[in-house]
């Protein structure tokens, strides 16, 4: 059966139509031979059967015939009697020779039978011959016709014995053939169903090799139509023309599937490096603004700096210390502004700048404010280095957003220690603390760890815009999609996580607040690995790293 199936699915359309038609032709002719047989069969039995008992009969009425002629004969030997009795002896003879005288056929009983008559027949012929040539005058003419008559009525016994043993025979054998008469009907109707199985099971095999693939192709045609290209091929085990068929159409979808794929991933990267054009055309007109603001930063900060130390010359001189000592803090703070190019400074400058600033808010503020500087013994601030304007954002939100928001002020903490290789730096404030809402939207922000930037949307989102200010990056306009802005977002803190998350690995800055209680802000430098400068790290794919000072 699967050496069948393998011939079948390699043979051509054409064998194959060829060899359906064949079956079917040959199906009809074995149904048709079939009964013709059947048929046959049947009605030579019965042919034969009626001839046989036919002849009996035939020979019994030529015999009388003769009888009747003889009789006439006897009665007026006439030319024209004469003649009737050769004409009738004639047909008797043939009838008797036509008797059934096959052994095999009648047995043994009837063939004797048979054999007796035909002996008898001609004996009698004989005698009657001899009888119809004696004259009447002639001594023994009575003794032979009497011996004639008794010949006759012998043959005439022996004849209807035949007869009755023959109906006899043939009706026990026409007995047994009588069923097979009676279901001919049914046996060509059980021939005609078992071929008409077998035609409608070759033409199921024939429309499952024809049909099934050419619907599988439609199928998967229309759905190629409706733009479903799909991830199956068509499967089918045809290795004739449909296979060969089906085959290329699998080439053909997935080639078509792979450059509708490329086209998409080729607008994608169109509508990318569109985009990227848009922001490289923002981005130098932002470096633009850039240069721009550096330069009146530079202009302004050295005029008010030179002034500052004219004033506090003249405030040493009239011994106003107090006014001395806060031109001397603010003056400070413009000094470090300046710094040209310098992307890492000692923590110690860093902490003279903060303390500065704490100074100049005390005296703004009085008793409302309190601050706290704390490092540690295993901190040498010389030698550790971090970047410029990284504590002083975190610092002023600590005033500016917790401690002064409060009727009776507050304390604003800083302390530095070592642990484990990282420099741990924490400003805390007992101010109005963070709600717990907005406090996750911070977090979320400042905890990324992408390196290009801390999406201030989740800023916004939590309506944090106050509580991340920062004095370094106060406000600034972000570009909303269709060309709008959207309202002006702080972004101090977020620039300080921005910039530790690209310069340290393994930086981290964390937040905790409580409403009403106050906040606290920790921050991890690792100082056992290489870190990258601000300027570089604002760069992608930049790695000229720095080495930290020891």
């Amino acid at each position: 059966m699967k050496k069948f199936r393998s011939k079948w699915l390699g043979m051509p359309i054409a064998g194959k139509t060829q060899l359906f038609v064949s079956v079917l032709l040959i199906v009809m002719v074995a149904a048709l031979a079939a009964s013709m047989f059947v048929m046959n069969h049947s009605m030579e039995r019965t042919g034969d059967i009626l001839t046989d008992i036919s002849r009996c009969s035939g020979a019994m009425s030529a015999m009388q015939e003769e009888t009747a002629g003889f009789a006439s004969y006897v009665k007026s030997p006439t030319p024209e009697n004469a003649e009737k009795l050769q004409a009738s002896a004639a047909k008797a003879h043939a009838a008797i020779l036509a008797l059934p005288y096959d052994y095999e056929s009648i047995g043994a009983e009837r063939y004797g039978k048979t054999w007796n008559i035909r002996n008898s027949y001609d004996n009698y012929e004989a005698a009657r011959d001899e009888f119809t040539r004696m004259d009447t005058e002639a001594i023994g003419y009575v003794g032979k016709l009497y011996r004639v008559y008794d010949m006759q009525a012998y043959l005439s016994e022996y004849i209807q014995s035949l007869q009755q043993i023959t109906v006899r025979e043939e009706s026990d054998e026409y007995a047994l053939i009588y069923p097979l008469l009676q279901s001919a009907p049914y046996i060509l109707l059980l021939i005609s169903i078992a071929g008409l199985l077998l035609v409608v099971g070759f033409a199921r095999t024939f429309s499952a090799a024809l049909v099934d693939p050419l619907k599988k192709l439609a199928a998967a045609a229309g759905r190629m139509a409706r733009g479903d290209y799909g991830e199956r091929d068509v499967q089918v085990e045809n290795r004739d023309e449909l296979g060969e068929l089906v085959t290329a159409f699998n080439s053909m979808r997935a080639s078509t599937k792979e450059n509708i794929e490329t086209l998409k991933e080729n607008q994608i990267l169109s509508e990318k490096l569109h985009e990227e054009e848009l922001s490289r055309v923002r981005t130098e007109k932002e470096l633009d603004t850039a240069r721009l603001d550096l330069l009146q930063s530079q202009i302004n900060p050295h005029f008010l700096f030179n002034t500052l130390n004219t004033i506090s010359g003249m405030a040493e001189l009239e011994d106003a210390d107090t006014t001395d000592q806060m031109i001397r803090s603010l003056s400070t703070i413009f000094r470090y502004n300046l710094h040209p190019t310098e992307q890492f400074i000692a923590l110690s400058q860093e902490l003279k700048v903060v303390e500065d600033y704490l100074y100049l808010q005390k005296m703004r503020f009085g008793e409302r404010l309190t601050y706290r500087i704390n490092v540690r013994d295993d901190v040498q601030p010389d030698n550790v280095m971090l970047p410029v304007f990284l504590l002083q954002p975190i610092v002023e939100n600590a005033v500016t957003h917790g401690v002064t928001r409060k009727e009776e002020g507050g304390v604003v903490s800083l302390t530095v220690w070592m642990d484990h290789g990282n420099i741990l730096i924490t400003v805390e404030d007992t101010g109005t603390g963070v709600p717990k809402e907005k406090l996750e939207g911070i977090r979320r922000a400042i905890a990324r760890p992408e390196g290009d930037a801390i999406d201030s949307d989740d800023l916004l989102q939590a309506g944090q815009a106050e509580a991340v200010r920062g004095t370094h990056v106060h406000e600034a306009e972000l570009p909303e999609q269709g060309g709008g802005h959207k309202r002006m977002v702080g972004i101090g803190l977020g620039n300080v996580a921005k910039r530790i998350h690209r310069i340290y690995r393994n930086g981290e800055i964390t937040i905790d607040s409580k409403e009403g209680t106050g906040t606290i802000v920790t921050l991890t430098l690792p100082q056992d690995e290489n870190f990258e400068s601000d300027a570089d790290a604002s760069l992608p794919n930049c790695h000229r790293c720095h080495k930290r000072p020891r």
